[in-house]
């Protein structure tokens, strides 16, 4: 197989990569591991999709003291399709430290800004619908004094059927498959799902094309498609994952950041019947860039994934699950992890990262936090995602853990953000790919997803990895003329 370009990936970077390319004439090849689902497809059942959407059955743990489980996507459209598609921007002081901390050339708020615009437009970026979850997170934050916001999500005629974590059944929410995938496609591009790349074919300093195998059969039998620029999106694990077993190790994977993630559920006196109803966005940014918290999306098995752990009655606690809610504390990660392909393996990749002291002091104070913060909006009780822990119930309890540190060996820490494992700009010393995301000492294969941030950017990632996406897509064609 030839291809004028080849793109790895279809989840943000991918998609968007892949339709600005092949809107401009370019012959493009899209490669996705996972498979191709139509919104017939998405069901309710959250073992059902995560076994069909994400990689792994729905947990990719993240190797360290504690494990960090990672829900990643792996399907047509990759994160997109399983995350609530919130969209925003990188704060200015985020730009500035990135340009300034790693060198990169033309690189400001104000080259980025048109950008943000052109894909708020193509996705429909629009205000959220109103969920009385968010309403209880404002009027804690309201009567604390602290300042928060309502994120806006990537959506159009939103009609509530809380399924954005497993694929949204109406096409409302404005994932690549419905945005960016069929613009691809109708200007000629070439779609393969369930293909996974295996290896880059390099040779004087380019890449020649990939070695591929059909994912979905599992087939051990590779094949190749020959492409003159290569383009690599498959996230901030496995783009890493694949330039590592094609021997391109060079700042490959030794720098990853994530935001550290960490549940907790409140039970009220009323019904709230979160399932009924959209994802919350409203945020709560008084401690950012340390600490954010904001509303989960919600299901009775979500609900029992967290009640199960409390010191308690986990059937007396089921019962009331029509008066739950979830919520999240977010910390910015102070530490770097790594990603090694593993040994004797064809295409096994390990991620290894371990709290730093102020990722568990900023952990610890999240859960301080909401926790105050939802007892004063009116909960009865609030339960941190840790095995064993009691409920918490008073304004002392919650305190407690602005002073101490929670019990790390029984906490459940997760994340969905995770970057930075290949980051972009001019210091050859600690930078992956060049300003516009090519590779150092490469001609032709570029990186263009998550994982050439520079760092965490200390709010949801989405808008971001667009935004830069689509100014090196757009530098690429701008010196190929």
């Amino acid at each position: 197989m030839k291809t004028d370009i080849l793109v790895i990936g279809s989840g943000a970077g991918g998609a968007l990569t892949a339709a600005l390319l092949a809107e401009q004439g370019f012959g493009v090849t899209m490669l996705e591991e996972g498979p191709r689902l139509i919104p017939a497809a998405f069901t309710p059942s959250i073992t059902e999709m995560m076994r069909k959407m994400y990689r792994k059955g729905g947990i990719t743990p993240i190797i360290g003291r504690p494990n960090i489980a990672l829900a990643e996507g792996r399907c047509v459209g990759g994160g997109t399709e399983i995350n609530s598609a919130i969209y925003r921007r990188a704060p200015e002081d985020v730009i500035e430290r990135w340009q300034k901390d790693f060198d990169i050339k033309d690189f400001s708020i104000g080259s980025l800004l048109p950008l943000y615009k052109r894909i708020e437009k193509d996705i429909s970026v629009t205000p959220a619908s109103p969920n009385i979850a968010s309403e209880i997170l404002k009027a804690g934050a309201d009567k604390l004094g602290w300042k928060g916001l309502y994120a806006p999500r990537a959506q159009k005629d939103c009609v509530d059927a809380n399924m954005c974590a497993t694929g949204c059944p109406t096409g409302a929410k404005q994932s690549m498959s419905v945005t960016y995938i069929p613009r691809a496609l109708n200007a000629g591009a070439k779609l393969l799902p369930d293909c996974k790349a295996v290896r880059i074919e390099t040779k004087n300093k380019r890449g020649i094309g990939i070695f591929a195998r059909d994912s979905k059969n599992d087939s051990p039998k590779p094949f190749f498609i020959k492409a003159d620029y290569i383009f690599v999106c498959g996230g901030s694990i496995q783009t890493p994952g694949l330039l590592q077993r094609s021997n391109i190790k060079r700042n490959i994977g030794k720098s990853f950041c994530l935001h550290p993630t960490i549940k907790v559920a409140a039970k009220f006196k009323e019904e709230l019947n979160l399932h009924e109803k959209a994802f919350p966005t409203y945020q709560v940014k008084e401690f950012s860039p340390a600490i954010s918290f904001g509303g989960a999306v919600f299901s009775p098995s979500y609900a029992a994934l967290v009640l199960k752990n409390i010191n308690g009655n986990f059937q007396e606690l089921m019962r009331y699950w029509r008066h739950i809610a979830l919520y999240y504390t977010m910390a910015v990660s102070s530490g770097k992890g790594k990603i090694t392909q593993l040994p004797l393996t064809k295409d096994s990749v390990m991620a290894r990262y371990s709290l730093s002291r102020g990722d568990r002091k900023n952990i610890s104070e999240g859960v301080a936090k909401l926790s105050e913060l939802l007892l004063t909006a009116g909960a009865e009780e609030v339960y941190p995602d840790i095995h064993g822990h009691p409920p918490i119930r008073t304004i002392k309890e919650c305190r407690y853990y602005n002073d101490n540190l929670i019990p790390f060996d029984r906490a459940n820490i997760y994340t969905i953000h995770i970057f930075s494992s290949c980051p972009m700009g001019e210091i050859k010393e600690k930078c992956a790919v060049d300003s516009f995301g090519k590779i150092h000492e490469f001609e032709n294969i570029y990186l263009n997803d998550a994982s050439v941030l520079p760092d965490a950017p200390g709010v949801n990632p989405q808008g971001s990895i667009m935004a830069i996406a689509m100014r090196n897509a757009e530098q690429f064609i701008a010196n190929y003329k």
